[in-house]
C-alpha cells in the first residue's frame, strides 16, 4: 500500500513538474519575442533574427515567431525562406488571415495590401460555407480599412455598404463602416446607421461615441458633451475610451473650457488616440503645441499635409507653426509657402512668413510680407509694429517712425512702443512729437524704467537737463551706463574715459554693442553743446562699433546722413544678416 502511494507521489510530482517547466517555456517564449518585435521595430534585424532562432528551438511551431521571421526574411529579400516561414505557420494555423495575406504578397511579389487581400478572397469565390463566408467578410473589412488609409474612402464606403446589406448581423462591418462616415464627414449616413448598433446592448459605448460625434458635427455641443461623459461612466471602454476622451476635450474648448479640453486631448494623444480627420488632427496639434510638445505636432501634421493630397491651408500654416516652434526656419518657411499658394489672402501667415524671413537677414522680403499682411489687416497694430521694426533695420526711419507712431495711437498702454515711437520721432528731428510719445511712456508706468528713456529726456530738455539726470543717475539700482553717461556730460570723465568704461564686457560682441550704444548717446550731448567734429566723431564711433541689427547703429547713420561732414568720411558698412536674437526684438 505504502509502495503504491509512492508511486502516485511520483506521477503527481512529474505532472507538476511538468507543468511547470511548459509554464516556464511559455515565460520564456514570450520574453524572448519580444525582445525579437522590438528590435525589427529599432530595424535591427540581425538582433531580431538571432531572438527569433532562440525562439524555434524552444518551440519550432510557435507562429508569432514564424510570422516575424517571414516578415523579416521578406525584407533582406530573401523571398524563399519568407515563403517557407509562411506555410510552415500556415501549417499550424491555416485560418489566419493575416498569414494568408502575407502569403498572397510574397507570392505575387506585390508590396501592395489590397492586391494581396484580392488574389486571397479569389480563394473564397463560390464557396457558400459558413466559415468561408465569415472569412471572405473579414476579408472585405480589412480591404475597406486598407482603403480607407490609402485616402480611398468612398470605395471604401461603397464595399462597406454592400456587404452590410448582404450581412446586417456583421456587427463588426457596421461598425468599420460608421467610422469610416465619420471619417469622411457623412454625418446624415452615420445617423441612419446607430440605431443599429444601439440595438445591442453590449455596443452602448460604441453608439454613444457616434452619437456624440454627429452631434459635436452639428454643432450640438452640449448634447455633444453628455453622450461622451455618459459612454466615459462605462466599463470595458478598452481603446475607445482614448478617442471619448479626445472629442470631449474638443467639446470642452468649444464650450469656453480651453484649458480643460486641451489637457484631455494630451490625455488622449498620451493614450494612443490617432486623429482620423484633419480637423481632428489640427485640433490634436494646436493643443500639443500649446503644451510645448513640437516635435509632436511636426509629426502629426506631415502625416497629412506630406502623404496625403488636397491638404487645407490652415494645416499648413499650422505645420509652420510647429517648425517655427522647433526652430526650423527653413522649414516653418516652406510650409508658409505651400499655405499661401493654397489660399493667398491670409495675413497673418504672411507676417508668420515674414518674421522668419527676418530671422534669414531677408529684409526686403519681411518688409513685403508685412506690408501685405497690413494691406490684408489695416487695423491690425502688431503688423505696423512689425514691419516700422523692419524698415528701422532698413535704415528707413521716416517710414519706421510713421508704422511705429500708428501702432504706438493703437496701442497707447504698450509702454515699449511709445518709447521707440519716442526714439524715431526724436531721430528725424521730430521734437514735439518725440516728447509726447516720452510722456505716454512714463504714464504707463513700466515695471522698470528703460535708461534709454532717461537718455531721451536728456536730449529733449533745455533747462535743468543736467540736473535732473543726475537725480536718476543718483537712484538705487540703477542701470551703470546711466551714471557713466551722466560722468561724461557733467564733465568729469573725457570721451576716451567713457567709451572704455563701455567696452568692458564678457564677450566683445556685448563690448561693441554697448560702445556704439554708449557713443550715440554721447553724441547727442555734444550735439546739445553744438560741437559739430565731436558729435560726428563719435556717431561714426557708434557706426564703426555697432551693426544693423542695434538701433542706436541706424540712428547714427541717419543723424550722420542728415549732417553735413566737414573732417569726418563715413565708409560703407556692409549689411550684416539679422540675427534671430535682434536687438530689435521685444
Amino acid at each position: 500500500m505504502r509502495a503504491q502511494i509512492h508511486r502516485h507521489l511520483k506521477i503527481a510530482a512529474c505532472l507538476l513538474l511538468c507543468i511547470s517547466l511548459q509554464a516556464a517555456d511559455s515565460r520564456q517564449l514570450e520574453l524572448y519575442y519580444g525582445v525579437a518585435e522590438g528590435n525589427y521595430l529599432i530595424g535591427d534585424l540581425q538582433g531580431a533574427s538571432r531572438s527569433i532562432e532562440a525562439i524555434l528551438k524552444i518551440e519550432p511551431t510557435y507562429v508569432p515567431a514564424l510570422k516575424l521571421k517571414a516578415r523579416i526574411e521578406l525584407k533582406q529579400g530573401q523571398t524563399e525562406a519568407a515563403l517557407a516561414a509562411t506555410q510552415e505557420a500556415l501549417s499550424v494555423q491555416p485560418d489566419d488571415l493575416e498569414l494568408q495575406i502575407l502569403a498572397a504578397r510574397i507570392q505575387s511579389d506585390s508590396e501592395e495590401p489590397i492586391a494581396a487581400i484580392d488574389q486571397v478572397l479569389k480563394v473564397y469565390e463560390g464557396k457558400i460555407q459558413p466559415e468561408a463566408l465569415q472569412q471572405r467578410a473579414s476579408l472585405q473589412i480589412m480591404r475597406a480599412q486598407a482603403l480607407a488609409m490609402q485616402g480611398d474612402l468612398d470605395p471604401a464606403i461603397r464595399e462597406l455598404q454592400q456587404l452590410t446589406g448582404q450581412q446586417p448581423e456583421n456587427l463588426e462591418a457596421t461598425i468599420t463602416l460608421a467610422s469610416l462616415y465619420a471619417s469622411a464627414g457623412r454625418w446624415s449616413s452615420l445617423e441612419a446607421l446607430t440605431p443599429r448598433l444601439s440595438a445591442q446592448p453590449e455596443l452602448e459605448d460604441i453608439a454613444l461615441y457616434f452619437e456624440g460625434r454627429t452631434l459635436l458635427a452639428r454643432n450640438r455641443v452640449g448634447s455633444a458633451r453628455e453622450k461622451f461623459e455618459q459612454a466615459l461612466q462605462l466599463d470595458n471602454l478598452d481603446k475607445l475610451k482614448a478617442a471619448l476622451h479626445f472629442h470631449h476635450g474638443a467639446c470642452l474648448i468649444r464650450l469656453g473650457k480651453k484649458d480643460v479640453g486641451q489637457q484631455e486631448i494630451i490625455q488622449a494623444l498620451d493614450a494612443q488616440f490617432k486623429p482620423e480627420t484633419e480637423a481632428d488632427t489640427i485640433l490634436a496639434s494646436r493643443s500639443l503645441l500649446l503644451d510645448q510638445q513640437n516635435d509632436r505636432a511636426v509629426a502629426l501634421l506631415e502625416q497629412i499635409t506630406l502623404r496625403q493630397p488636397n491638404s487645407s491651408a490652415e494645416a499648413w500654416s499650422l505645420l509652420g507653426r510647429a517648425h517655427q516652434a522647433e526652430g526650423t526656419t527653413a522649414l516653418a518657411i516652406s510650409a508658409f509657402n505651400e499655405s499661401l499658394r493654397i489660399k493667398p489672402d491670409q495675413a497673418e501667415v504672411r507676417a508668420l512668413r515674414g518674421a522668419e524671413l527676418r530671422k534669414l537677414g531677408d529684409l526686403t522680403g519681411a518688409a513685403a510680407d508685412y506690408e501685405a499682411a497690413r494691406m490684408l489687416d489695416p487695423a491690425n497694430p502688431a503688423l505696423l509694429y512689425a514691419l516700422g521694426v523692419v524698415q528701422l533695420q532698413q535704415g528707413e526711419l521716416l517710414a519706421a517712425e510713421q508704422n511705429i507712431g500708428l501702432a504706438s495711437r493703437l496701442l497707447s498702454d504698450n509702454a515699449g512702443i511709445q518709447l521707440l515711437h519716442s526714439l524715431l520721432a526724436y531721430a528725424i528731428d521730430a521734437p514735439k512729437t518725440s516728447q509726447a510719445a516720452l510722456t505716454r511712456y512714463f504714464e504707463s508706468q513700466p515695471s522698470q524704467i528703460n535708461e534709454t528713456a532717461y537718455f531721451l529726456e536728456y536730449a529733449l530738455s533745455q533747462k535743468n537737463s543736467l540736473a535732473t539726470l543726475k537725480k536718476h543717475a543718483d537712484a538705487p539700482n540703477v542701470n551703470q551706463s546711466l551714471v557713466d553717461f551722466y560722468n561724461f556730460c557733467s564733465a568729469q570723465w573725457t570721451i576716451k574715459a567713457t567709451l572704455d568704461a563701455a567696452g568692458k564686457a564678457s564677450t566683445p560682441q556685448i563690448a561693441a554693442k554697448q560702445i556704439c550704444r554708449a557713443a550715440y548717446w554721447m553724441a547727442q550731448h555734444t550735439r546739445k553743446k553744438a560741437d559739430e567734429d565731436r558729435t560726428n566723431e563719435l556717431l561714426c564711433i557708434a557706426i564703426e562699433a555697432g551693426n544693423p541689427d542695434l538701433p542706436e547703429y541706424q540712428l547714427a547713420r541717419w543723424q550722420l546722413n542728415a549732417t553735413p561732414l566737414r573732417n569726418f568720411e563715413l565708409q560703407p558698412k556692409p549689411t550684416l544678416r539679422a540675427s534671430p536674437a535682434s536687438e530689435f526684438d521685444g
